[in-house]
């Protein structure tokens, strides 16, 4: 028996390179999804982070001619020194379930800074400036918990 209708068969293959191309379509648009999610939480950690460290200035200035800075983190929600003020809306929320800000305490206990207690990787390359007895220079942060907020009050 020969050919039927005079096909070549062309149908098979023009699916299948359909196929291929849509599967490789799929997996990118899922790989370039992923990144996406991971660049939201850096995201959200430095929103986080922020907030928390100008609400540490603010606590700071708010103190007048004594600026202290507060030993406890509801006192950011509820400043009852001067009337109530509110310089931190609501305590901080870690993007990972299991994970928790930590906070960065000065010698006299109070906190001057924060950073997320994880050790996962954040999506984008974070590098900050060190200064130790090589002079001054950058780190690259490996980990969330590398990345600090830290506030550092004007000299007297």
């Amino acid at each position: 028996m020969g050919k039927l209708g005079g096909q070549g068969g062309f149908s098979y293959p023009a699916v299948l390179a359909f196929l291929l191309v849509v599967g490789i379509l799929g997996q990118s648009q899922v790989a370039s999804q992923a990144m996406r999610a991971k660049r939201e939480i850096d995201h959200r950690v430095e929103a986080e982070g922020t907030a928390i460290l100008n609400a540490l200035q603010s606590y700071y200035v708010a103190g007048g001619e004594t600026p202290e800075l507060p030993t406890d983190i509801a006192q950011l929600l509820e400043d009852r020194r001067n009337g109530l003020r509110r310089h931190l809306r609501r305590e901080p929320v870690s993007p990972f379930e299991g994970d928790t800000w930590q906070m960065i305490r000065n010698a006299q206990g109070q906190i001057q800074g924060v950073f997320l207690d994880s050790k996962r990787q954040p999506a984008r390359r974070i590098t900050v400036a060190t200064t130790d007895a090589m002079g001054p220079r950058g780190s690259k942060i490996e980990s969330f918990r590398d990345w600090t907020f830290t506030f550092a009050p004007p000299p007297n």
